[in-house]
């Protein structure tokens, strides 16, 4: 899908020939870290520093902060994703670098089920229910260039896209 190759999660789903397939492994994505503290209930992660949104208008390559999360959890909690986010009974943006999840429930697995849902919208879309139906801006590999509906999309790599493979190499490999 679009969101697939245009934005990122706080976390994603581990894929590629070393991921266990009888295994659902979840790895950081926007999140490069997180921590489960007070039996389950407060979720803390350590967002990615440097990571920046397409440099194209509304958001002009600015950079990822808490405060799109905020505006994303917000978002999906009162519609899409609502059976998602109904155990969160606050956030916390100690830094632009942290969010905290306090979660009204103990739940391990809040991580996984944050990589299987919510890719995090800059919040300029988030305010904008028209714009976001119409454009895909995220901080992902690829840029929307052209979006034709009901025929398809064109995309190029993202110059700014902070991801490298293993041994170092900038991604994405192809325009």
């Amino acid at each position: 899908t679009t969101l697939c190759n245009t934005s990122n999660k706080l976390t994603r789903g581990k894929t590629g020939p070393l991921a266990d397939p009888f295994r659902v492994e979840v790895e950081p994505d926007l999140a490069e870290s997180w921590e489960i503290t007070e039996g389950g209930q407060k979720h803390t992660f350590k967002l990615r520093q440097g990571a920046k949104f397409h440099n194209k208008a509304p958001v002009n390559g600015r950079e990822f902060t808490a405060e799109d999360v905020v505006k994303t959890v917000e978002m999906y909690s009162g519609g899409s994703q609502k059976d998602v986010y109904s155990p969160v009974t606050s956030m916390e943006t100690p830094d632009d670098y942290t969010i905290v999840f306090n979660l009204d429930q103990p739940l391990a697995d809040f991580p996984t089920t944050l990589a299987a849902w919510s890719y995090i919208y800059p919040r300029e879309l988030v305010d904008n229910t028209d714009q976001r139906q119409e454009m895909a801006v995220g901080t992902g590999p690829f840029i929307q260039r052209e979006w034709r509906r009901q025929e398809g999309t064109s995309f190029d790599a993202n110059p700014d896209y902070w991801e490298k493979d293993a041994a170092g190499n900038k991604i994405p490999y192809l325009d």
